[in-house]
């Protein structure tokens, strides 16, 4: 398994290169060296991803177009200062789209929209209409495609509609997947979103040029537009916004927002003696607890416990009472597959929902924070099942590791339902969580 990892990895870092091999770009040599030696830094990784997509093939003629080919549409255009100052240098365009991305590219495609009605395309649209799921790509792609069929046989811009129009589709559901994910994928996501849809904005900018170049002699590129000016700063302050407030998670809240009546302290809290109570205490560079010490009681929070899973597992659900500021924890712990779960120690376990073979189960996750690989070890002190398998009473305590077995650890404390003579027994047994082989 290890050495299919490593050739993924390798395959994925290789990414541009295999780019450089298929479209046989100019100057690969330099997209090829940045891939190599500096993709590590991911950002050179990027600069290649972008280099290899936008670089020139070196089967692109650098013959004119032929006029004649692109005046064979039976609607003659009408020269207009609208559609030659669509007339931009694609670098500039392909730059912007990276460092100013939503605004700045939808800016260029509500010029781009107003390019192809002066032109006169036959299957022109309103802009709106990318705006519309699916039938928005639809609309983009047939404009792509009435560009083509305008360059002609001699396309001296390499232009392909279809390729343009995979990119636009590829950032966007990059763009889409970025919210389901978790830092910092989420930023990856969103980088590689920009980049492919650079690199489409650079090739159907690149055919436009050629275009305008055939069909209106002596035009010349224009520089910033104020508009463009404005939709520059707009990409950029949205981009630093996402930077600054982050994402939000899966309950609605930033991380940065306090958790109601959990105390927060450098060293582990008092546990009560009594009562329903989850303790938490998360070592620095924790993921789950960030560092803190928190402790939960009634009445502020609510707990709730169950064998929803089966008689294998036990969920304990700790979340506030009042619906401001909402936040739940969620404790599962389980037995290995096929065994009723019982009071003792349970060491080696992995997350609860993919354990396998003889290996325990455990999950400690809240306030939109939850690890994707876990191990850890936990014991269970009391656990009382009535007949209808409603969890009557339970005491375990834990100790979780987020994605790595040498990562900082969440240590904690779970009690439910237990009655005053023997709540704080779980607390003076003699269980002790074995350490992780």
């Amino acid at each position: 398994m290890d050495a299919v990892w490593i050739v993924g990895l390798v395959g994925v870092y290789l990414i541009p290169t295999l780019i450089v091999v298929v479209r046989r770009p100019t100057r690969w040599l330099i997209t090829v060296a940045v891939n190599v030696i500096v993709g590590w830094t991911i950002v050179g990784w990027f600069v290649a991803l972008a280099l290899a997509m936008l670089m020139p093939t070196l089967r692109a003629t650098p013959a004119p177009i032929d006029v004649p080919s692109i005046s064979a549409d039976p609607v003659q255009p009408a020269p207009s200062p609208g559609n030659v100052d669509f007339l931009m240098s694609p670098w500039r365009v392909a730059a912007f789209s990276v460092m100013a991305p939503v605004i700045y590219q939808l800016w260029w495609f509500w010029r781009f929209f107003r390019f192809a009605r002066d032109e006169r395309f036959p299957r022109v649209r309103s802009f709106w209409w990318i705006f519309v799921p699916l039938y928005g790509w639809a609309v983009t792609g047939r404009l792509f495609h009435d560009l083509e069929a305008r360059l002609g046989p001699s396309r001296t811009a390499a232009f392909s509609a279809q390729v343009a129009l995979a990119l636009v589709v590829a950032g966007n559901v990059s763009a889409g997947w970025s919210g389901r994910l978790t830092m910092p994928l989420i930023i990856v996501a969103l980088a590689l979103s920009s980049v492919l849809t650079a690199g489409a904005l650079y090739q159907v900018q690149t055919a436009a040029n050629a275009y305008l170049r055939a069909t209106y002699p002596g035009c010349r590129a224009g520089w910033l537009f104020p508009a463009e000016i404005v939709a520059v700063a707009g990409g950029l302050s949205l981009a630093g916004l996402l930077v600054l407030t982050g994402v939000p998670n899966v309950s609605g809240r930033t991380a940065s927002t306090p958790l109601p009546t959990a105390t927060a302290a450098p060293r582990p809290s008092p546990i009560p003696a009594t009562g329903n109570v989850l303790s938490l205490t998360s070592d620095a560079g924790d993921y789950i607890g960030q560092g803190r010490s928190l402790v939960m009681t009634e009445p502020t929070w609510r707990f709730l416990a169950n064998q929803a899973n089966g008689p294998d597992s036990v969920t304990v659900s700790v979340e506030t009472i009042a619906t401001a500021n909402f936040v739940r924890w969620t404790v599962w712990l389980a037995a290995p597959r096929g065994q009723s779960l019982h009071p003792g120690t349970y060491s080696n376990a992995v997350r609860a929902a993919f354990r396998t073979g003889s290996a325990p189960g455990i999950d400690v996750f809240g306030d939109g924070r939850g690890c994707n690989n876990v191990s850890g070890s936990f014991a269970v002190t009391k656990l009382t099942v009535d007949q209808t398998g409603n969890v009557q009473s339970f005491e375990a305590r834990f100790e979780q590791y987020c994605e790595s077995r040498t990562a900082p650890a969440l240590r904690g404390f779970i009690r439910f339902g237990s009655d005053p003579q023997t709540q704080s027994a779980g607390l003076r047994a003699g269980y002790r969580l074995s350490p992780l082989g």
